[in-house]
């Protein structure tokens, strides 16, 4: 590696340490469905008003755009059958393939307005982005077109259609950590997580470059981990990283609590869950346990507690 790149890589650490840690917790800052009125290309008056009591999907698209076709294709296929609404929002209709106009009937397209629409759903000019709002108007899941299918709209649509969804306590299905099989594994290799720590945090993690999420995470597991009073180990999803892997992130990040892969077990249980709802469901999930090994807290995508961690972390060392 030059020495170029070895000083880009550790500015791009500096700036990510320092960067506040706030903003990764931002969600899309509107909450609602935007309120607007205007008319389609088949001279239909659109009022969101219209839309509660459905669920609603609006995907802002380019028709040239391969991801964005394919995304909405996916969508319109699986659930436009299945009562949900559908606002496809495009600047350049006549450039849209032809099995895509026949579907009229069912989808609602705009035209004209399309840059006055991203600006009210906050949605930036050059990126195209989906929205999913539940039958009340509140804004329920949304993402970049590239994401795709599977990694984006799918679960939520799931969701709110089918009453399909991702439960913490499916995947952890436990009150004690002591008694999870994985973990035992790990307590048999590192006896020593027993022996001196008042609180344990297992932290795992099935994708690290794809959030910077996880970066901040890591982040504040290390001043966690400062403390005597608290064991922290972070695991990886061994059908996504390798021993390669963990040396790599223990030393770029300067990680000094122990990091392991899953084992064979936990691996197929995980990896099954991802296929079945979405990586981003089944990454960053972290376990607080006391020593006595009762789960007090787990913190994850949907419980919307992540900023709460660092805080958490400081009161238990300080009890």
């Amino acid at each position: 590696m030059s020495a170029l790149a070895i000083l880009l890589a550790a500015l791009f650490f500096v700036l990510l340490k320092n960067k506040d840690n706030r903003m990764f917790f931002q969600r899309q800052s509107i909450k609602k469905l935007p309120n607007f009125k205007t008319i389609d290309i088949f001279d239909n008056i659109i009022d969101s008003n219209d839309f509660i009591g459905n669920v609603l999907y609006v995907q802002f698209l380019d028709p040239g755009d391969i991801d964005d076709i394919q995304l909405f294709q996916n969508v319109f296929s699986s659930w436009s059958k299945e009562g949900l609404r559908i606002l496809a929002i495009t600047n350049d209709w006549n450039a849209w393939p032809k099995e895509m106009k026949d579907q009229k009937n069912t989808s609602l397209f705009i035209t004209e307005e399309c840059n006055k629409l991203k600006e009210n759903f906050r949605s930036p000019l050059h990126q195209n982005h989906y929205y999913i709002f539940d039958d009340k108007g509140e804004l329920r899941d949304w993402g970049q077109n590239n994401l795709g299918y599977e990694k984006g709209p799918k679960i939520r649509l799931k969701e709110l259609l089918k009453n399909e969804y991702f439960k913490i306590t499916d995947f952890i299905p436990y009150n004690d950590i002591f008694s999870i099989p994985w973990f035992e594994n790990i307590v048999r290799k590192y006896p020593e997580i027993r022996l001196r720590n008042n609180y344990i945090i297992v932290a795992l993690f099935a994708s690290f470059c794809n959030s910077c999420l996880s970066a901040v995470l890591v982040e504040q597991l290390k001043e966690i981990a400062r403390s005597e009073k608290i064991c922290v180990i972070g695991v990886l999803n061994s059908d996504y990283f390798a021993e390669e892997d963990v040396k790599a992130l223990r030393s770029q990040l300067e990680i000094e609590f122990l990091i392991c892969l899953s084992d064979k077990e936990l691996t197929e249980t995980w990896s099954r869950y991802i296929r079945e709802f979405r990586e981003d469901e089944l990454n960053n999930i972290i376990i607080v346990a006391e020593s006595s090994g009762h789960i007090q807290k787990l913190f994850h995508k949907n419980c919307g507690c992540y900023e709460e961690l660092s805080s958490f972390g400081k009161r238990l060392i300080n009890e």
